[in-house]
């Protein structure tokens, strides 16, 4: 519709930019950046700084976090070897801080309300005693507020 759509600035990490020409016309990038940095932005802020105009054609995200496309399994490969080789979801979350949980306190993750918050991390993993992951949370004041909640394991 040609709207402009207001961008608020925050603070990124550009820990690696390779730009690599493809043709005449075209050019490829390859970056490693900070959790929240918008990638379209970033090459279209690119395209100004240079002077000229971009957009991109494809984008492709080869990791998050620990995940890593290296390591990931095609539908195939699950359907033939089955659910077993698919990674714990705590493995995936092993780079945070993990807090084990209360039941009562389980039970309020899981309705999406906060909980207590010792002073320390603000991005946390939440799990059973069991080791089961319940939640991502992220500290707000001096309570834990879930940002994602996983269902319960079946």
């Amino acid at each position: 519709e040609g709207t402009e759509i207001e961008r608020a600035p925050r603070p990124v990490v550009i820990s690696s930019f390779t730009l690599t020409r493809a043709n005449e016309t075209d050019w490829n990038f390859v970056t490693e950046v900070s959790p929240g940095t918008y990638v379209r932005v970033l090459a279209s802020e690119l395209a100004v700084a240079l002077g000229t105009l971009g957009h991109l054609v494809s984008l492709r995200r080869v990791a998050s976090g620990q995940a890593h496309v290296d390591r990931a399994w095609t539908l195939e490969q699950i359907a033939e070897r089955g659910v077993e080789v698919l990674a714990s979801p705590l493995s995936l979350v092993d780079h945070l801080p993990t807090r084990v949980v209360s039941d009562e306190e389980l039970v309020a993750l899981r309705q999406g309300k906060r909980i207590a918050a010792e002073v320390g991390d603000y991005d946390t993993a939440v799990a059973t005693r069991d080791g089961d992951v319940v939640a991502m949370v992220t500290r707000k004041d001096h309570q834990w507020q879930p940002s994602v909640v996983l269902p319960p394991n079946s």
